[in-house]
């Protein structure tokens, strides 16, 4: 079972709004007024890599057991993702479809986002690993906002 805290903030808030991000569809959109709704930033995976990347998750759902996860619908309507799709992604289909694709410095950002929330979700947890988390999600925050 996810922790409350960790569905609403890491896979429903942030993993929500670092797709948008890289869709070039987030909120600053709107605000720099780009013309097809798309951000031209160097994060920004261009459309036929989503839709690459849409048919890779989808056609995973032939091969993903029952028992690890639901089966994903489409990227490109994530309003039906569940906090479970979003871990799915962050953990296990992410850093497969996003690699090659995402720009490395990004690309290695989100892969330490990976691996610090496969360690949230441990159900045993020591103060020095509760200490190592706490430390790499304030460096991962720093190094976003860089």
């Amino acid at each position: 079972m996810i922790s409350p805290d960790i569905m609403h903030i890491l896979l429903e808030n942030i993993m929500k709004e670092l797709l948008l991000l890289w869709e070039g569809k987030y909120k600053a959109a709107m605000v720099t007024g780009a013309a097809d709704g798309r951000l031209a930033e160097d994060y920004v995976i261009s459309k036929g890599d989503w839709d690459t990347i849409d048919r890779e998750v989808s056609q995973s759902n032939k091969t993903i057991p029952a028992k690890m996860s639901r089966r994903l619908g489409s990227i490109s309507k994530r309003g039906y993702w569940t906090a479970e799709s979003y871990s799915y992604f962050l953990v296990h289909l992410g850093p497969i479809v996003l690699q090659n694709r995402l720009n490395k410095r990004y690309y290695e950002h989100f892969i330490r986002l990976s691996a610090l929330s496969s360690k949230l979700i441990d159900l045993e947890m020591d103060n020095e690993t509760l200490g190592e988390l706490r430390t790499g999600l304030v460096t991962w925050v720093e190094d976003f906002e860089k």
